[in-house]
């Protein structure tokens, strides 16, 4: 038996030109990844398709299922790309095809009742994918009843079945590594700030923290991190398989603990990777100091997001970040002295938002001065506190999972956003996405800065000008259509 995983493009505008590289990423699927090495590890065909980096149509993403036949097909599920997983499902029924369909991640977990009702899907897994797959073939070829696999719901004539859910992998170490020979991983984006294609590196699994927005915590609630010599060994891996020393850490935040990112970088300078390798991660503002950062640029840290969110400290309060802005400029001020590239990242139309919130977040990334920004606007994603106190309130979610874009907005859509708070117009909140966004990266600070420092080269620099400029006055225009009709 053949299994075939899909990783779908989805109907939100994906490229604004190369600009888009600087502040926003596609990496390859690293869940995909592991789940095709634990069934090869079985000796299970398994094959990969990365929709949007193979640059493949629906209609040739059914070819190939046409064409090998497989007796499972599964999809990762995300909410903005499910309008795409619904309409290649569809298809594959409407071809008279009959695979076993199986949805994982957080979309499908959450609306696993809707999806099963509707014959979307004939299985959905809850939580990790990798041996609940495996459990899942296992019984498909042998033809067994799925009531006595953990962590998955599925259709059993017209009924709904819940089986209890699996416990967490307790040692991640004693997963392969993910399978990279299954994707095209050459064809993925050449990323500007690490000149060269990175790969993802996963140092662990779950987060401590329930910030009010996010949903790192819906999937892996309890935080699991592997031994430092098996992240190291798979880096070195990696390094003499596929030549390539660029890696981003994927991790909510990195690290979970101060420890934890001395003994990494100390592993890759005693093993002569810190001079080979360059790297990046997504932290809390109070996850690390000068000294940490020091420590980790010596080990080859070339790039760090931050998760600023608001410049409101009572909004910041609110949302469960549990960190300050005083936090946020000290840590800044450290990359800046460390010559580490920042980007900073921002959300505006939280619950409880007003215009002058969302300008002090505006001002407050201007301070920051980041090397880079990006605003998203706020978008209560399913399996975040957020999503659960305004659900009922929003655009049915199972019809227009397409709207669920919280960044490209301010350049590409039209509509108003999902989430727009009391007191605010939708067409308001993507015109300060926009003013942030001229404002932050026209600054005659911030173009003179990136001059000097040569990190990003000065086509994107024009390309990005000119977006942003055209975009700002389109905005301006449409506010003044709005006042004279």
């Amino acid at each position: 038996m053949e299994v075939i995983l899909i990783n779908t493009t989805s109907n939100i505008v994906k490229s604004l030109s190369k600009v888009k590289n600087l502040v926003s990423y596609e990496f390859p699927s690293i869940g995909l990844a592991y789940i095709a090495a634990i069934l090869k590890e079985n000796k299970i065909r398994v094959r990969i398709i990365d929709q949007f980096i193979d640059k493949i149509a629906d209609y040739e993403v059914l070819n190939i299922i046409k064409k090998d036949s497989p007796g499972v097909v599964g999809f990762s599920c995300l909410t903005h790309n499910m309008g795409t997983v619904r309409m290649i499902i569809k298809e594959i029924k409407k071809a008279g095809l009959s695979p076993v369909i199986v949805l994982g991640n957080i979309h499908a977990s959450i609306f696993a009742d809707i999806l099963l009702k509707e014959g979307i899907a004939d299985i959905v897994v809850h939580g990790e994918g990798e041996y609940a797959m495996l459990d899942i073939l296992e019984a498909v070829m042998n033809m067994k009843s799925l009531h006595g696999i953990e962590g998955i719901s599925f259709r059993e004539g017209n009924e709904v079945c819940h089986n209890p859910l699996r416990a967490p992998i307790a040692d991640l170490d004693k997963l392969p590594y993910p399978s990279w020979e299954s994707l095209n991983v050459e064809k993925y984006p050449y990323s500007l700030l690490l000149n060269g294609i990175p790969f993802p590196l996963r140092t662990s699994r779950g987060c401590a923290y329930q910030c009010y927005f996010c949903v790192q915590d819906a999937g892996f609630k309890t935080p699991r991190l592997r031994k430092i010599k098996n992240v190291v060994d798979e880096i070195e891996y990696l390094i003499n398989k596929f030549g390539v020393n660029k890696f981003v850490v994927l991790d909510s935040f990195f690290p979970f603990t101060k420890k934890y990112g001395y003994e990494f970088s100390y592993e890759l300078i005693n093993r002569g990777l810190g001079k080979k390798i360059q790297w990046g991660i997504e932290t809390r503002v109070d996850s690390v100091d000068f000294s940490l950062l020091k420590t980790m640029k010596e080990a080859g840290l070339r790039l760090v997001l931050f998760g600023f969110e608001v410049g409101n400290q009572k909004m910041l309060n609110k949302i469960g970040k549990e960190s300050t802005l005083d936090q946020a400029k000290i840590i800044v001020n450290a990359t800046k002295e460390l010559g580490i590239i920042s980007q900073g990242l921002f959300i505006l139309g939280l619950p409880g938002e007003t215009k002058n919130t969302c300008e002090q977040t505006i001002k407050f990334a201007k301070e920051l001065n980041c090397d880079l920004v990006k605003f998203n606007l706020a978008m209560p994603f399913p399996g975040s506190k957020f999503y659960e106190d305004y659900k009922d309130k929003i655009v049915d979610i199972n019809q227009h999972p397409e709207n669920f874009d919280s960044w490209s907005t301010w350049s590409s859509y039209a509509g108003s956003p999902v989430y727009v708070p009391e007191g605010m117009t939708g067409r308001e909140l993507i015109g300060l996405q926009r003013k942030a966004m001229l404002q932050c990266y026209a600054s005659p600070k911030w173009v003179v800065r990136q001059i000097i420092k040569r990190k990003i080269p000065p086509k994107y620099m024009f390309c990005g000008a000119y977006v942003l400029i055209s975009d700002f006055f389109k905005n301006i225009v449409d506010e003044l259509q709005d006042l004279f009709n």
